[in-house]
C-alpha cells in the first residue's frame, strides 16, 4: 500500500530513518527515529541531514537542557500573556552571561553565584 498523507504535507521531500546507539555506565541503548525534510536529496546528502540533527542536538543540550534543569524553566507557572516568552529570554540572557563570564562553564557560574549571592546582598544588586 503507497504513502498517504495529507495535503498539508505536500512540500515534504524525504524521510530518512535514523539510528541512535549509546553507551551511559556499561548500558548499551539503541533508538530509532525519524527525520522528515523538505529539503531535495541533492541539497541534504544523508551527511548533511546527519549534521544538521546533530547541530540541533547541540543547541538543545547547551542550552535548553540547561534552561529546563538548572534554571527550572519546565516548571515555572508563568502562563499568561507575554510572561513563558519573557522568562525564556532572561533565562537565555543568564546562560549568556554566566558562560561569558565562566569561560563556558554555566554550571560553575551558577555555584559561584550562588555562593556569592548568600554571602553577600551587595553581589547580588
Amino acid at each position: 500500500m503507497p504513502f498517504v498523507y495529507a495535503e498539508e504535507w505536500g512540500h515534504i521531500n524525504q524521510v530518512a530513518l535514523l539510528t541512535r546507539t549509546r553507551e551511559r555506565r556499561g548500558v548499551v541503548t539503541t533508538e530509532m527515529a525519524l527525520l522528515i525534510t523538505s529539503l531535495s536529496s541533492e541539497r541534504a546528502t544523508p551527511q548533511k541531514l546527519l549534521e544538521l540533527n546533530r547541530n540541533h542536538w547541540a543547541i538543545e543540550n547547551r542550552l535548553h537542557w540547561v534552561r529546563d534543569t538548572v534554571l527550572k524553566e519546565d516548571a515555572a507557572k508563568s502562563r499568561q500573556a507575554h510572561a513563558p516568552q519573557n522568562l525564556a529570554a532572561i533565562n537565555s540572557f543568564i546562560v549568556f552571561l554566566l558562560n561569558r563570564a565562566f569561560s563556558g562553564k554555566f554550571t560553575e557560574g551558577i555555584q559561584h553565584c550562588q555562593r556569592k549571592t548568600s554571602k553577600d546582598i551587595e553581589f547580588l544588586v
